[in-house]
């Protein structure tokens, strides 16, 4: 799968996956969640994850603050 690090045309809405310390650069990791950008904040992403969002909903769904070199485009 060919993915970019987030790029500054990034916005709102765009999916993305996010890849922990744990995956080591392996976008293909059990570690990796996929999710949906929902808003910039300074120096981090606010991404909903498809788990929450399966569950509760995307306005329901908790964001999380991520730090977006850990970040892939899908």
């Amino acid at each position: 799968m060919d993915m970019q690090t987030l790029r500054l045309e990034s916005r709102e809405g765009d999916r993305v996956r996010w890849l922990p310390t744990e995956a080591h650069g392996d976008a293909e990791s059990p570690y990796c969640s996929n999710g949906t950008i929902s808003r910039f904040e300074a120096h981090r992403v606010m991404v909903k994850f498809d788990s929450a969002v399966d569950v509760d909903g995307f306005d329901a769904a908790q964001e999380v603050a991520i730090d977006p070199q850990t970040l892939r485009v899908l």
